[in-house]
């Protein structure tokens, strides 16, 4: 198996503020607006199904990221995707998406100010997006199904939004899946998501990976699965690791039934002190600890 480098993950340290309202949001499950959009937007949410299933994507514009805040008051920025490339959004008023029917054009006189410009790629990462088809989308990055992907194993390929505050926090995810998979690779049969051990890297910079595929376990089902999901995180404990953003949507199954985990952006090693990008609303302390987890998974 080839080595991963964990050195393709660093960034200069910076606070990533921008996200961390919406990562708190998503963590307790109290956004409002932002959630509600996203659900009329797609008509499935699994990560590890196609959104809008045989229909043809590239045809309208879809989010990719929650309605996010700008520097100026009451004006709200996100990115979609339009025919397989990404586009920035601004509008004013209030922090719903405006609506996409006519993209890229608005309606004046329904969204105040809204404006669409597209946002430049490399060669490389223009050519994956035009190969790849949007499944669903967190606060710091959107998964992707890559048809063509040179990993059959590995179809899914998880994508950070494009600023380094989002980059940070994925990279953080990668360094951690590393560090399990290495104790996967050791005889340690733990139930998390399987990955490539390849990064992608764009201009230099890690901004994803590819992982398996995995099956939705839905939110009704949830409960009758509550002692699998709570045996998967204490596995994860007794590796040595906490996860940090415990809910239904992050447990997911494999081909066998196995519920697995996912979304490992805010996981890391128990008793060790959390980056400092981290929201506080994690952990609610300074250390990596299992009990957050625990009190998460008690709520559902």
């Amino acid at each position: 198996m080839p080595a991963r480098d964990e050195s393709k993950t660093l960034l200069d340290d910076h606070a990533v503020e921008d996200y961390a309202e919406t990562a708190c949001a998503d963590l307790q499950g109290t956004s409002t607006a932002a959630a509600s959009d996203r659900e009329s937007s797609q008509t499935s949410t699994s990560r590890g199904g196609s959104r809008r299933e045989g229909d043809a994507v590239e045809a309208e514009a879809l989010p990719i990221t929650p309605p996010l805040g700008t520097e100026c008051r009451d004006s709200y920025r996100c990115i979609v995707d339009y025919r397989g490339a990404p586009y920035k959004v601004t509008w004013r008023g209030k922090q719903q998406y405006p609506d996409f029917s006519q993209f890229p054009r608005f309606a004046a006189d329904a969204d105040a100010g809204a404006v669409a410009a597209r946002l430049p790629q490399s060669p490389e990462m223009t050519s994956l997006w035009k190969a790849s088809t949007l499944v669903d989308f967190g606060s710091y990055a959107s998964i992707r199904r890559h048809s063509t992907s040179r990993c059959p194993a590995f179809p899914m390929v998880k994508l950070a939004h494009p600023d380094d505050q989002a980059r940070r926090i994925l990279q953080h995810e990668f360094a951690v899946l590393c560090r399990l998979m290495d104790l996967v690779d050791r005889g340690l049969d733990l139930p998390v998501v399987r990955m490539d051990p390849e990064p992608i890297v764009d201009g230099g910079v890690l901004c994803g990976f590819r992982m398996e595929e995995l099956i939705k376990l839905p939110v009704v089902d949830f409960a009758t699965r509550k002692d699998d999901a709570t045996a998967a995180l204490q596995q994860l404990h007794a590796a040595g690791f906490s996860h940090g953003d415990v809910q239904p949507s992050n447990f997911m199954q494999d081909k066998t039934g196995r519920i697995v985990l996912i979304d490992f952006g805010f996981a890391g090693r128990i008793g060790h002190e959390l980056p400092l990008f981290f929201p506080r609303c994690v952990y609610e302390s300074s250390m990596f600890h299992k009990d957050a987890d625990m009190a998460a998974l008690s709520k559902w």
